[in-house]
C-alpha cells in the first residue's frame, strides 16, 4: 500500500475511513475436534481494511489502491461457530458494537492538538450475513422496504425503488416494542420486515463488488435459461427450464470453459465473483455463446442488456465520486430490454 505523505497543519482534522465485515467459511473438517463440545468445522472471520484518508477540506491524501486484495484485509478475530443469529449476537453486542460506537463518538490525537476521526463502513459480508446483522430476515431486499408484491409490479419496476432501508429506523422500531410476541406475529411488511433484533449499530452496505457481480450474473443466467427454451412466462422451476439449464451449462462450458451455476466440490457454486466478472466483461465469449442459444428475435436485446449491465457493474464498483448525468435513464434501459421478451 502507498505511504501516507506527512500532512500539514491545515490538513487537520483528518478523516480515516475503514470498512469492516464478517463472513463464514465452512467444511473445515481437518480442524474439527470431535472430543470437544464446540464444532470447529465452520469459522467466522471478522476483519477490516483501510479505504482512504481525507483532510479537513475533503481532499484525498491517501487511498488504498487494492482494497479488495486479501493482503489489504486485517483480521480482528476468528470464531469457531456457524452463521446464525445466536452465535453472532453475543460478540456483536459485547465486542464489535461498543468499539464501533466509541470510534464514532471519539476522535484520536495525532500529535499535539491534531485530531483524526475514524469513519466505519460495514460492507464486507454476503446476503445471509446482511439479513442477520440488519434483523430483516423477512426482507425481499436489504436496500429498500419493498414487498414481494411490489417487486412484481411492472409500473413500480419501471419507476424504480427508493433506497430507504437503514439501521437507525430498524433499531428504533425494535426498541419501541411493548409486546415482542405480538410484533413478530404481525405481517412482515407492517414491521419493517424485521424477524429479529438488529445486531449492527451502523448502516450495512450489502453491495460488495463480488456479490453485485454474482447476483447480476445469476439473474442474467436465469434469463438465458428462459429464452433458450423460448418460455416467455417467468417460471424458473418448470421442467422445460430445468432441461434448459442443463443444456446451457454444458454448451457454455464447452465453448468458453466457464462452469456456471454448478455445485462446487469445495462448497457453494461455481459462479464465483471471478467467473461472473469474466462473463460480464465486454470482450467475453460468454455473451456470444448465450446469444447463440436463444432465438434470433431475442439476440439483439440480450446483447444490449449484457452491455448495459456490464457498464452499470463497472460504474457502481469504481472509485467514482459522482454518477453520470443521465444515470437514471441509463439504468432504466436494462429494465425495458428485459420486458421486451417478457411482455406479460
Amino acid at each position: 500500500m502507498p505511504t501516507l505523505p506527512s500532512p500539514s497543519n491545515e490538513d487537520f482534522p483528518l478523516r480515516f475511513q475503514i470498512a469492516d465485515g464478517l463472513d463464514r467459511s465452512g467444511k473445515h473438517t481437518v480442524y474439527n475436534q470431535p472430543n470437544t463440545n464446540t464444532s470447529t468445522k465452520s469459522f467466522i472471520l471478522f476483519c477490516f481494511k483501510a479505504i482512504h484518508i481525507v483532510n479537513s477540506s475533503g481532499k484525498e491524501l491517501w487511498k488504498n489502491n487494492c482494497p479488495n486484495s486479501p493482503f489489504s484485509q486485517r483480521p480482528i478475530f476468528l470464531l469457531a461457530a456457524t452463521e446464525n443469529h445466536d452465535n453472532i449476537h453475543q460478540f456483536m453486542k459485547d465486542i464489535i458494537n461498543p468499539e464501533t460506537d466509541q470510534m464514532k463518538d471519539q476522535d484520536f490525537y495525532f500529535a499535539d492538538d491534531k485530531h483524526i476521526f475514524v469513519d466505519v463502513v460495514r460492507s464486507m459480508f454476503d446476503g445471509k450475513m446482511a439479513s442477520i446483522l440488519s434483523g430483516a430476515g423477512g426482507a425481499s431486499c436489504q436496500l429498500c422496504t419493498t414487498t414481494q408484491k411490489e417487486l412484481k409490479d411492472r409500473d413500480l419496476i419501471l419507476q424504480g425503488y427508493p433506497i430507504n432501508r437503514n439501521i437507525s429506523d430498524a433499531i428504533q422500531i425494535f426498541g419501541e416494542l411493548e409486546d415482542i410476541d405480538a410484533f413478530f406475529s404481525s405481517p412482515t411488511n407492517q414491521r419493517f420486515n424485521l424477524t429479529h433484533q438488529p445486531l449492527s449499530t451502523i448502516d450495512i452496505l450489502p453491495t460488495s463488488p463480488s456479490h453485485s457481480y454474482t447476483c447480476i450474473f445469476r439473474w442474467f443466467n436465469l434469463l438465458v435459461y428462459q429464452l433458450n427454451c423460448n418460455k416467455l412466462t417467468w417460471s424458473p422451476s418448470s421442467k422445460e427450464i430445468k432441461d434448459s439449464v442443463v443444456d446451457v451449462r454444458t454448451i457454455v462450458q464447452e465453448v468458453t470453459g466457464l462452469r456456471i451455476d454448478q455445485p462446487d466440490p469445495k462448497g457453494g457454486t461455481t459462479s464465483t465473483g471471478g467467473v461472473a466478472r469474466r462473463a460480464c466483461s465486454n470482450d467475453s465469449k460468454f455473451i456470444e455463446c448465450a446469444m447463440s442459444l436463444v432465438k434470433i428475435d431475442h439476440r439483439d436485446s440480450l446483447c444490449k442488456l449484457h452491455t448495459q449491465l456490464s457498464v452499470i457493474l463497472r460504474i457502481i464498483n469504481s472509485d467514482r465520486k459522482s454518477i453520470p448525468k443521465n444515470w437514471a435513464t441509463f439504468v432504466q434501459t436494462p429494465i425495458s430490454l428485459f420486458f421486451n421478451p417478457f411482455p406479460g
